[in-house]
């Protein structure tokens, strides 16, 4: 039992499990400020996944780093095709 609920009081707020969301950042090969966004509840597998479509959305980017809180927690490598001169 908990303290309040020995003195008899109910909490006003139910507590809930906190999840610290995914954050992706994409570099861009030009350098300069990363494109940022916050991802939604998700699992890690499906963040991967999330920031690699991020990636592709990007003409400009160079890769996705996939952080939770301050943690870098994966990374996705841009699929660059070498431009051949004709």
């Amino acid at each position: 039992m908990t303290p309040a609920k020995k003195r008899g009081c109910t909490p006003a707020v139910e507590l809930r499990e906190f999840h610290v969301p995914y954050l992706c950042y994409v570099h861009r090969i030009s350098g300069g400020v990363p494109h940022f966004e916050v991802l939604p509840d998700v699992d890690h597998a499906e963040a991967m996944t999330m920031a690699a479509a991020i990636l592709t959305q990007r003409r400009d980017g160079l890769r996705a780093e996939l952080w939770q809180d301050d943690v870098l927690v994966g990374a996705v490598a841009a699929a660059r095709t070498a431009e051949v001169a004709a």
